[in-house]
């Protein structure tokens, strides 16, 4: 199974050159839900009345409660660890995310350590509690061939979907969260370089100086 997932990978990632993001697939969830565009999510799905973001840079003090893919609870304590989180949502089948994973995973271990900046995956298409046993060894896979060490954790549901998962447009999307678990800055979607999202993480930084 894993030398078919391997072949299988290595013909994702040439054809990631035409690429640079995903369209999003159904997510694993209690009910029939989609990944929308924050337009989309507006019409018709019911909100937590005490904070209902309408779209991802509305979302302030995010709460969660997960595990990581060894099996390790993870919540929203974790931001405080931190000047800036950032958090990338990505999927096993997304060759563009899989093909940033490599320069994510330098930054956390070198330029963003010295930021004071630490970096957080979300496995949209591993759900806790889920039958999704493949999409977690192939998320393991994916993270020990491309040398990335950084957190991942598995998507929780209904609630991590309601609270914003349901504003992502495509894979992968990465946002940057406060200490406070507000984000800071527009969401980026689509896979980028190293440069840029160093780039991108000093203007954040920029952001919670101002």
């Amino acid at each position: 199974m894993k030398r078919k997932f391997r072949i299988i990978l290595v013909l994702t990632l040439a054809l990631v050159m035409l690429l640079s993001a995903c369209q999003p697939r159904d997510l694993p969830s209690n009910g029939d839900k989609k990944t929308t565009s924050a337009a989309d999510s507006e019409s018709g799905d019911e909100q937590n009345p005490s904070a209902s973001p309408t779209s991802i840079g509305e979302i302030k003090n995010w709460k969660f409660s997960t595990d990581d893919i060894d099996g390790n609870h993870v919540d929203e304590s974790i931001f405080s660890e931190a000047r800036l989180t950032m958090v990338n949502i990505w999927a096993t089948w997304c060759g563009p995310c899989i093909a940033e994973i490599p320069h994510i995973g330098e930054l956390a271990k070198d330029e963003f350590a010295d930021m004071n900046i630490q970096v957080m995956g979300i496995v949209s298409d591993a759900e806790l509690g889920g039958d999704n046993e493949m999409a977690l060894d192939n998320a393991k896979y994916i993270l020990e061939v491309s040398g990335a060490s950084y957190l991942n954790v598995l998507f929780n549901s209904p609630d991590m979907y309601e609270s914003l998962l349901k504003f992502v447009g495509g894979y992968p999307t990465t946002i940057f969260m406060d200490s406070q678990g507000n984000v800071v800055g527009s969401e980026i979607l689509g896979m980028r370089s190293k440069e840029v999202f160093l780039e991108e993480a000093q203007q954040r930084l920029d952001m919670l100086n101002d």
